[in-house]
């Protein structure tokens, strides 16, 4: 109606309508966040021109509802303003992709919650009924599967977290287009369904979901925390890797750490997922209050205990690590002994130790 080359820009899926010219002609899309994500008024840019070898302006109008971007209507034009009955025009037609938008925002969330209840359906399934449910979702009882589940922090805007689920569950797809069975967002939680190739290893897989989530804990205001589940054959093993994800994204929360972790590498901190970091604190704190109690005192005896059992117990390591004779050591391991009521030779005295001295590393 106004006449003139324009250029829609849905943000949460990352989609230009019509799909040219690129979005990078005139800016990345963290360029357009940070440019554009906070804005309610229009703002004028110029860039250049290729095909002509020249400047020429364009015209951002952000879509917003309420707190969310959902994106902008980007038009090209000869002069930096437009006339009172194309202005008029144009806000009118934002009003409506606006609200176009957000009805495709809340259809993708109904979508989300059928498939959540699909999948947990699924996982609750046993005998004929769970072969009648992996049909129905496509899976081969032969194929290799992986689950990864995330939890999205620090969004206290319940709108924008429903908007940035929805955005993250778009370029996890975009991601994984070739992988993935299935992916969707419920509430601040993230769930995905890997088709893992027999070649592929899920280290090389899983680097792209490490690099996602590091760019956006350092860009975003809200923080990810995801888990991934063990690696396993068949659709009855789908269940137990979607355990083992939630578990690992609970020993993250637990910390208050974001970012990824492998079920696999938690070691020993598999034992110690449900326990929350007071608890975990409160237990090192009675194994080492003895030298705590007077720490300028025995703040010597912490490190050598530390350094002697991340030596694997081994006397001569420990003591040249911490620059001391051999004979220091021990008569520093024996007041150690004494002072926290352990014996270094009974077994479940070490346990006690070694556990107290890695969640201390870890604190």
């Amino acid at each position: 109606m106004v006449g003139k080359p324009l250029l829609l820009i849905d943000w949460l899926e990352q989609r230009l309508y019509p799909p040219l010219p690129k979005l990078e002609e005139i800016c990345s899309w963290d360029e357009l966040t940070i440019m554009m994500g906070s804005k309610r008024r229009p703002a004028w840019v110029t860039v250049h021109d290729k095909e002509q070898d020249g400047d020429v302006h364009v015209c951002m109008y952000p879509l917003v509802n309420g707190s969310v971007f959902l994106g902008c209507l980007v038009l090209r034009s000869d002069r930096r303003s437009f006339s009172d009955l194309e202005r008029i025009t144009i806000e009118q037609g934002i009003s409506i992709l606006a609200l176009d938008l957000v009805k495709k925002h809340s259809l993708s969330s109904v979508f989300y919650k059928r498939s959540h209840d699909f999948f947990q359906h699924l996982l609750t399934s046993k005998g004929t009924e769970l072969a009648e449910q992996a049909q129905a979702f496509g899976l081969s009882p032969d194929a290799t599967y992986i689950c990864v589940h995330a939890m999205l922090l620090r969004c206290q805007d319940l709108t924008k977290q429903e908007a940035n689920v929805h955005r993250i569950v778009t370029r996890w797809k975009q991601l994984y287009a070739d992988l993935e069975v299935l992916t969707y967002g419920f509430h601040n939680q993230l769930t995905m369904l890997i088709d893992l190739p027999r070649q592929t290893h899920p280290r090389t897989c899983m680097e792209r979901l490490h690099h996602f989530i590091e760019e956006w804990n350092r860009l975003e205001d809200s923080q990810l925390s995801a888990g991934i589940g063990g690696v396993y054959n068949g659709f009855e093993q789908i269940a137990k890797s979607f355990e083992e994800a939630k578990k690992a994204v609970l020993y993250l929360r637990n910390r208050n750490r974001f970012g990824v972790v492998h079920y696999g590498d938690l070691g020993v901190n598999q034992l110690l997922v449900h326990q929350s970091s007071e608890d975990q604190e409160a237990f090192v704190r009675s194994v080492f209050y003895p030298l705590w109690e007077k720490k300028e005192k025995y703040s010597d005896l912490e490190k050598t205990l530390l350094v002697y059992v991340n030596s694997g117990q081994s006397a001569h390591l420990a003591a040249r690590q911490l620059h001391i004779h051999i004979n220091t050591l021990y008569q520093r391991l024996r007041k150690i002994e004494e002072l926290l009521g352990v014996d270094f030779k009974q077994p479940e005295d070490m346990l006690k130790i070694q556990l107290a001295c890695h969640l201390q590393s870890e604190s």
